[in-house]
């Protein structure tokens, strides 16, 4: 039974793909700039599926719902549509290598000035929707495919319409054809053996062929190979002697000593003569080795190891999620199952991440109230005005309107461009604000990296936070 697709039969979207993000999902061109137009897009979508008699299909229907009501308060507050953008932008063009995911925060609560078009809800929702995500109802998020794909598909469809077949049938080739084309390689085959005939006779001939050297040393010399002749003609079949004087020349050449015979009873008498070589004393023997046997650790428990890696998992994910008492508590069960040197570090650069974070949000909490109202803060490529600021709470003058964003829940870019405006650029600012991009989703660990030198370079205590950064993903 074919699936039901609610994108198409109500939005008329194209069958067999959901929309890859809140543009498409409003039928909008990719990071369109108009906020007023998104607004209105998505309250005509609305209106239009409230019209639609779902039947048995009342869950597609609110869930479609949400969702068309998420695409509109993400994509019409510029902060987090800034935010939305640029992780679909970076989802886009660039390759997850660091196994993170990304994480929705909640949505800041909008006090307006001037009161905007009121939205029915289609269902109760559990919690406040994200920026550039949907509710957090387990409807699931929209997952950007790479541009690329979709502008190979659309060149390889005109490209398509274009070209001209080619039949490559086999039958439509002539006989001859083929004749001639086995000619060919038969002709090549019989080339190719031919040629590596001639480069093995030619590599044993260069082996086998004598050098110079070898042959003027073969070579008898030419006197003493004539005289031979002419005193021995039978040099074959007689051994060759060496030439007499004549009879009529007296010689007064004296005939060679006779060798020295060998005088084997003068060796064996030497030999004997030669004292017994004594056997080596127990003195000289090596002496075995006493020293104790380092202790080997206790064998590492697989069922704990598994426990260990589960609590270091959680600790960094609830770092991620900015819930640093929940980072706390994970890190003492991994501390406590910790088993060997390594799980021991390992445990040790976790807490120093999440001292810092904490130390991180707790100098945002005491600095953030005594921004004045009425002061400025760049916001990526925007100015937004300061309108009010406490412990818990900061209010922004945003494009003519007024948004409220808790401390702990602010995007990624806003906590971001406060932090470098408002901390000092001590060391230890510098470790704190890198520590912020290490446990992020989105996180620059290029700037991470930055920043460490440089506070390592003013004498802060870096060493596990670049183990953190450096860990493998």
């Amino acid at each position: 039974m074919e699936s039901f697709d609610p994108y198409s039969q109500w939005l008329g979207r194209p069958p067999g793909r959901p929309p890859q993000d809140h543009y498409e999902l409003l039928g909008l061109p990719r990071f369109e700039p108009d906020l007023g137009l998104i607004s209105h897009t998505a309250d005509m979508l609305r209106a239009k599926i409230r019209k639609v008699r779902p039947g048995a299909h009342l869950a597609d229907w609110q869930r479609l719902l949400d969702r068309l009501e998420a695409a509109k308060i993400c994509l019409s507050d510029p902060i987090a549509k800034l935010a939305y953008d640029e992780s679909i932008d970076t989802a886009s063009h660039t390759v997850n290598v660091s196994g993170r995911h990304s994480v929705a925060w909640d949505s800041p609560e909008e006090t307006q000035d001037t009161p905007a078009a009121e939205t029915e809800p289609a269902s109760p929702t559990h919690g406040k929707a994200g920026l550039g995500a949907p509710p957090v109802d387990s409807t699931p998020q929209f997952v950007e495919a790479p541009p690329a794909l979709e502008d190979a598909d659309h060149g390889a469809a005109s490209r398509q319409s274009q070209t001209p077949r080619v039949n490559l049938d086999s039958s439509a080739v002539p006989a001859s054809l083929w004749k001639s084309l086995g000619l060919r390689l038969a002709t090549g085959a019989l080339s190719g053996l031919l040629v590596l005939l001639v480069i093995v006779v030619g590599f044993a001939l260069v082996q086998g062929w004598p050098t110079r050297d070898d042959t003027v040393s073969s070579l008898p010399d030419r006197g003493t190979a004539a005289r031979a002749e002419k005193l021995d003609p039978e040099v074959d079949s007689q051994p060759t002697q060496p030439p007499s004087p004549p009879p009529s020349e007296p010689s007064n050449r004296q005939p060679p000593p006779d060798p020295i015979p060998p005088a084997p009873a003068a060796s064996q008498a030497s030999s004997q003569q030669m004292p017994p070589v004594a056997p080596p004393s127990p003195a000289a023997e090596t002496p075995p080795d006493t020293s104790p046997t380092p202790p080997q650790g206790p064998a590492v428990d697989p069922a704990r190891q598994q426990a260990y890696q589960r609590s270091i998992t959680s600790a960094r994910t609830a770092l991620a999620n900015r819930d640093l008492a929940a980072a706390a508590n994970h890190l003492n069960e991994a501390v406590s199952l910790a088993q060997t040197p390594e799980e021991s570090a390992e445990a040790n650069q976790v807490e120093a991440l999440r001292a810092h974070l904490d130390a991180f949000w707790g100098s945002l909490q005491e600095l953030i109230p005594q921004l004045e109202s009425g002061s400025e803060l760049r916001v990526g490529e925007m100015m937004v005005v300061v309108v009010e600021a406490d412990r818990d709470y900061l209010i922004l003058r945003v494009t003519g309107q007024n948004r409220r964003y808790p401390i702990l829940g602010m995007p990624h870019v806003l906590a971001a461009a406060v932090a470098e405006q408002i901390l000092s650029k001590s060391p230890n600012a510098k470790a704190l604000r890198a520590a912020f991009l290490i446990a992020e989703p989105e996180g620059d660990a290029n700037q991470a990296r930055r920043l460490l030198q440089e506070a390592a370079q003013g004498g802060a205590e870096v060493d596990e936070l670049l183990a953190e950064l450096d860990r493998p993903q």
